[in-house]
């Protein structure tokens, strides 16, 4: 079961137990799942996606249902993915999801943290993922 802990205003990062991780982050040593955030031990380039089901019971065309990938390095932390889904894009209860993923090379140190704009809208009976492969 995922969980959600606001980091910053209208962010709150995805958390969920070890043993429901993802497979892609049980990776050979080079990456290690720890408090909610994926370590990268060993500099190389790494496959990183998401999924993320947001469920719609009355569309605001004024906000956005959004996922964001931040990577973290030295107490810094920058967006290295955002997808957002639109509200307008159904009329009535509907399940969007929203896909990222991208390639990047990430440091020895570093760590990602996947987060949401709003935790209540995470369609929760639907397949959640979050991998990360060396490559």
């Amino acid at each position: 079961m995922i969980c959600f802990a606001e980091t910053q205003p209208g962010q709150f990062s995805v958390t969920f137990p070890e043993k429901d991780a993802s497979a892609a982050t049980r990776d050979s040593g080079s990456i290690v799942l720890e408090n909610a955030v994926v370590k990268i031990k060993q500099r190389a380039h790494y496959y990183v996606y998401s999924q993320v089901p947001f469920r719609l019971i009355s569309p605001d065309p004024a906000s956005n249902l959004t996922q964001f990938l931040y990577r973290i390095r030295s107490g810094e932390e920058d967006v290295l993915l955002q997808n957002s889904v639109l509200p307008c894009q159904v009329v009535e209860e509907s399940s969007l999801q929203s896909f990222a993923g991208g390639l990047f090379l990430l440091e020895k140190g570093e760590a990602l943290s996947l987060r949401v704009s709003d935790p209540e809208a995470v369609d929760k009976t639907r397949e959640f993922q979050f991998g990360v492969q060396r490559i």
